[in-house]
C-alpha cells in the first residue's frame, strides 16, 4: 500500500504488474507509472516518501538509499531521484541527485545506490521523478521495488600495510577508504 508515501498525479500505483517486467523484483508488489499498460506522453509525475532524519553515522560513515528498478522508456523521457530538505521553516526546492532511468530499455532488475552522506542529521524525502515529453514515444514505464536505507562505516586502508576481510554470509559487502598522502599516487 501507499502508507505515508504521496504522489502528485494520477500516474504512480502500488500492486502487481502485468506489463513490463511482469513480476516484482522481491514480493508480489511494486510501484510503477502504471502497472498495466504504458504511461501517458507529456506527463510529469513524483512519488515521494514520508519525511524522515538521515541518520548521523559520523566520520567516514556512509548513508545510502537502495531500490530496484526496472525501467522501459521512450525517448527522452526518464526517472530522477530527488530530494527535499526542511531548512527549519519550508521544504527546500527538490533537487535531483541521480538520472536513474532513461531512454530505453533495462535488460532485468537492477540495485540503484545513492549516497545521502552529505544530509546526515537532516529531515528529508526523496521521490521518484518520471517526465515524459509530449513526443509521443512511450513505454511501460519505471517500476520500484524494495526501496530501504542503509549506512554502514568503511574500514580505513593504509598503503603498503596488508589488509583481509572474511564474508561471512551470502551478499555480504565489505568497504575500504584507501588514504592517499597529499602528493601520493596509487
Amino acid at each position: 500500500g501507499w502508507g505515508d508515501w504521496s504522489s502528485d498525479s494520477y500516474i504512480w500505483q502500488i500492486g502487481q504488474p502485468t506489463t513490463g517486467p511482469r513480476r516484482a523484483y522481491g514480493g508480489t508488489n511494486v510501484a510503477a507509472t502504471v502497472l498495466d499498460g504504458n504511461y501517458p506522453a507529456n506527463v510529469n509525475s513524483r512519488l515521494a516518501t514520508p519525511s524522515f532524519s538521515v541518520p548521523i553515522i559520523g566520520g567516514d560513515g556512509v548513508v545510502v538509499f537502495r531500490f530496484w528498478q526496472w525501467y522501459q522508456y521512450g525517448k527522452g523521457d526518464g526517472g530522477q531521484v530527488q530530494i527535499s530538505s526542511f531548512d527549519g521553516s519550508a521544504w527546500t526546492p527538490w533537487k535531483t541527485l541521480f538520472t536513474a532511468a532513461t531512454n530505453g530499455t533495462s535488460t532485468s532488475w537492477s540495485q540503484m545506490l545513492v549516497d545521502l552522506s552529505a544530509y546526515q542529521g537532516q529531515q528529508v524525502r526523496l521521490a521518484f521523478y518520471h517526465t515524459a515529453d509530449n513526443d509521443g514515444s512511450v513505454g511501460a514505464g519505471w517500476y520500484i521495488d524494495n526501496v530501504e536505507l542503509s549506512w554502514f562505516i568503511p574500514t580505513r586502508l593504509t598503503l603498503g600495510q596488508a589488509a583481509s576481510g572474511r564474508f561471512t554470509a551470502n551478499g555480504q559487502y565489505q568497504y575500504f577508504v584507501l588514504q592517499v598522502s597529499p602528493g601520493g599516487h596509487l
